[in-house]
């Protein structure tokens, strides 16, 4: 008859190891993938939002562009000629009155559009936009807080953003998509948006 074995049991210290390491990588694996799902998108500042008023004197260094004198559409923006380029679309689409400009800034092929001419819609543009990070809609007032215009702006990412803004009188200006840098020049001509004094 054989003579039965006494069973071996672990030393006490052996279990502790094993359990205390257990919750060491549960815990560690909690916290790599909480932190990692709670990253939160970069924060972009939303540009300030323009408020028309009458043209001021014109700053040295700017030039004024928009509709002459004599045009309906009186709204005027101040380009800061040491930091943009500005060049004139020829149109002959109507009304003939109708301008487009194109502001770009120095060595860049990005560009700031701005039509005097009936709104319209880029139904690719669109698309893109609406699948931004974040979208802000705006409405743009005058110095009596009286409603004339939208403003919309975005982001698809901190280096990809856009802005679109129409003023009432067929007035729009819009860039995308931009880099921090180019966005800040854009903005500034934007906000600068202003009116001509009116005859007398």
């Amino acid at each position: 008859m054989k003579e039965l074995l006494p069973v071996r049991r672990s030393p006490l210290w052996l279990i502790v190891a094993i359990v205390t390491l257990s919750f060491l990588v549960l815990c560690l694996a909690y916290f790599h993938f909480h932190t990692n799902g709670d990253k939160k998108s970069p924060t972009v500042a939303i540009p300030p939002m323009p408020v028309v008023s009458v043209c001021k004197e014109l700053a040295p260094g700017m030039e004024r562009i928009g509709a002459s004198p004599w045009n309906r559409y009186m709204l005027q923006f101040d380009v800061p000629l040491n930091k943009a380029a500005v060049h004139e679309i020829p149109t002959d689409s109507p009304p003939i009155d109708a301008r487009h400009f194109w502001i770009t800034p120095r060595n860049s092929k990005s560009g700031l559009k701005i039509s005097y001419d009936s709104q319209s819609n880029d139904v690719v543009l669109d698309r893109e936009r609406a699948s931004s990070a974040r979208i802000v809609k705006r409405i743009i007032v005058d110095d009596h807080g009286r409603s004339v215009g939208e403003d919309d702006w975005g982001y698809l990412d901190p280096e990809r953003r856009w802005r679109r803004a129409r003023f009432q009188g067929w007035v729009q200006a819009e860039y995308g998509f931009v880099n921090e840098e180019e966005a800040a020049l854009f903005d500034q001509i934007i906000n600068s948006a202003c009116l001509l004094p009116g005859p007398g």
